[in-house]
């Protein structure tokens, strides 16, 4: 399966597996997991995409934060941890750029044809910017990582403002 880059100029470069853009407005989800490379085309991350492909659906990946060329998806909480340690507050910043990212999508697929689902850290993602697009009425999260408190990278910077507000409890 070839991962092909959406045609349209966006913040934050979206990745897609399906049928090519020529072919209208289809229906799409939006998958978080990991790199989008992975998220769309390696087993098991890739475990959402595969019955998908049999059907009239584009799967639109994004790089999560940390995670792409030159990262190990591995050491993804570790890149987290460092960043919030010099109080920075990548996952608003990431949330923000994929969200004016996904506005512009909206122009080549309707948000109303459109899922967003993630897999653990991207299902984080997922409900955050589910809860933060009116556009978006669909969510699906996958084992989905809710509570950054108990990511053992993330315990010594739990009571940080940037780490309280984007825990999924309040």
């Amino acid at each position: 399966m070839q991962m092909k880059r959406v045609p349209i100029d966006t913040i934050l470069p979206l990745y897609y597996v399906g049928p090519d853009f020529e072919e209208g407005p289809l229906p799409c989800v939006i998958y978080l997991a990991l790199s989008a490379k992975e998220s769309l085309t390696v087993d098991p991350f890739n475990q959402v995409v595969v019955p998908l492909l049999n059907h009239p659906i584009r799967i639109i990946s994004v790089d999560l934060p940390f995670h792409g060329e030159g990262f190990l998806s591995v050491e993804g909480m570790s890149y987290w941890a460092k960043a919030l340690e010099k109080g920075e507050d990548i996952l608003s910043d990431f949330l923000d750029k994929l969200e004016a990212s996904l506005l512009k999508l909206f122009a080549l697929v309707p948000p109303t044809r459109t899922v967003v689902a993630g897999l653990s850290r991207g299902g984080f993602l997922a409900s955050h910017l589910a809860a933060r697009m009116s556009e978006i009425s669909s969510l699906l999260a996958f084992a989905p990582l809710t509570r950054l408190d108990l990511i053992k990278e993330l315990t010594p910077y739990v009571s940080l403002p940037t780490v309280e507000k984007l825990s999924l409890f309040s």
